[in-house]
Formats: structure tokens, C-alpha cells, sequence
């Protein structure tokens, strides 16, 4: 089961595997109400996603897949992707499986974020300098501007009872108030590694893809840091906390969606229905 850092080629494939894997969820299905009646659209939002994440250099993207010699079945061909022709590969620590002049099945995805000072090393020499910087922000706000004028109709919408609905792009911002103790210890503060995402497509589950991109990320880019080995932390959706536990991730600080804040809001999470939330840190 080989995993090796995410070329540009393999974001259309991996937006499939993020819409498999995601779609089913209680979270998602809020999110996006009307996903099943535009899928395109659902997949569009997954899309920007990944183009920001491409373009946020504090963070690395893996994928699983398995290598085919032969002929694929024609119901996998969705999922197929010939890899090793893009010149536009990004770089991590730790050893990268080269897959050219090959077919590949993409089979899962994870994302990896640095968090403080020091993710400058994951990107080579330019550092904080790399002009290439600036393309986040530019997409970034291309997007907002583009659904302005073309609202995503997969996702939810405001309404005279929910005037300000919990949405994709607000949910970071809605749930920041209920998280902010789990992270409050000294050595969680300042660097860390965060688990963004985790996705295998449905297909590909319980073979053992999600244990590996888990783990070779903890040996290529935690084990690796030139700061030493930082914590690490992940937020799992409801039910699998014990398999992130059985990764690594043995400390289970609490649920989000059991928070509370200091003001006494609402729980988006809770209020939605939406359960788990657990964060889970290595130390």
C-alpha cells in the first residue's frame, strides 16, 4: 500500500475520492443539503478546497493508491490516473514512491498542515519568500467573488428561520469559540502538526489505506521536522476516534460538539445534529 505527496494531476481524482467519502456524512449532508441533486456543485466546492489547500504552503497532500500492471475493471475507471508525467511536483521530508510510466488507482487522500514557525522548510529554500505565496490569496478571493455571483446550489442556504446558516466556508469561524480549550496547553500552542482531512474512497475501505497515510505521515513529516518531533492532532469525525487512536493519536482531549464557550452560544455542531468531533493529540 504505497503513499507518496499529491502531484497537481491527481486534484480531480482526489476531489471523487473526498465527494465518496465525505458525501455519507452527517456533517457534510447538513453542509450541503442538495448534494445529491447537484453533484457537480458538491464536487465544485471540494475542488476549490483542494486548489487552497494546493496553494497554502504550510501544508503537504498525500495520496494511497495501488499500481496496476494490467487491464482495470471499467467501473474503476473513474478512479484511475496515469501519474509520473507532471513536472510540477512538490516536495516533503521523508521518501516520496514514484509511480512512472504506470497506472495507478488512486485509493485515498490525506492533508497535512504545519502550524507556526518552521513550515518554511517544507517547500525548499525560498521559504516565506516564494512569490508563489500569493496565488492562495488570488484564488482565494476568486472564489468568494465567483460565489457571489454563482452561489454553490448544492449547499445550504439562508433562510427567515436560519438567517445565518453553519456552511462550508464559515465553519471554521462558527466553531473556533468551542475548540479553543483542547488546545490550550504550553506545547499545543505555538507548532504542531494538524491531520486535516482523511479520505479513502469507499471502494478502498478497511484494507488498511487510511492506517498508511496516517502513519507514513507521522514518519516523513512529523518524525521528520527539523524542530524535533512536534504534537500532532486530529479531528475525528463521529465513531472514529478508536481508529485514530490505534494511529497514534492516543490522547482524546474532548468533542466538539459537547463544547461549550464562554458566552454561552450555541454549538453549531450540536444544533445541527451533528455529533462527534472528537480531538485526539499525540502528546
Amino acid at each position: 500500500m504505497p503513499v507518496r505527496i499529491a502531484t497537481k494531476a491527481d486534484i480531480p481524482v482526489m476531489v471523487q475520492v473526498y465527494a465518496a467519502s465525505f458525501g455519507p456524512d452527517r456533517l457534510f449532508k447538513v453542509l450541503f443539503p442538495r448534494m445529491d441533486e447537484y453533484p457537480g456543485e458538491f464536487a465544485r466546492a471540494l475542488e476549490e478546497h483542494l486548489w487552497l489547500a494546493w496553494y497554502d504552503y504550510s501544508k503537504i497532500m498525500m495520496v494511497s493508491y495501488r499500481q496496476d500492471s494490467h487491464d482495470v475493471p471499467e467501473e474503476q475507471t473513474p478512479l484511475l490516473l496515469g501519474s509520473g508525467g507532471s513536472n510540477d511536483k512538490r516536495t516533503a521530508a521523508g521518501d516520496a514512491a514514484t509511480t512512472k510510466n504506470s497506472q495507478i488507482i488512486i485509493t485515498g487522500t490525506s492533508e497535512w498542515q504545519r502550524n507556526g514557525q518552521g513550515w518554511e522548510h517544507l517547500h525548499g529554500a525560498w521559504g516565506r519568500w516564494d512569490p508563489r505565496l500569493l496565488m492562495r490569496p488570488m484564488f482565494a478571493t476568486y472564489y468568494r467573488i465567483k460565489r457571489f455571483f454563482f452561489p454553490n446550489k448544492a449547499a445550504i442556504k439562508p433562510t427567515a428561520e436560519i438567517p445565518e446558516p453553519l456552511t462550508y466556508w464559515n465553519l471554521m469561524s462558527r466553531c473556533g469559540p468551542f475548540v479553543q480549550d483542547f488546545y490550550s496547553a504550553p506545547h499545543r500552542q505555538k507548532n504542531f502538526w494538524s491531520l486535516e482531512s482523511l479520505a479513502v474512497h469507499p471502494d478502498y475501505q478497511g484494507h488498511g489505506y487510511g492506517r498508511e497515510l496516517v502513519e507514513h505521515g507521522f514518519e516523513s513529516l512529523v518524525k521528520a521536522d527539523p524542530s524535533g518531533e512536534l504534537p500532532a492532532n486530529v479531528v475525528a469525525a463521529e465513531g472514529k476516534e478508536t481508529f485514530y487512536q490505534r494511529c497514534g493519536f492516543r490522547e482524546l482531549v474532548g468533542f466538539i460538539c459537547e463544547a461549550v464557550d464562554d458566552q454561552g452560544r450555541d454549538n453549531p455542531l450540536r444544533s445541527n445534529g451533528v455529533g462527534g468531533g472528537a480531538i485526539l493529540w499525540t502528546k
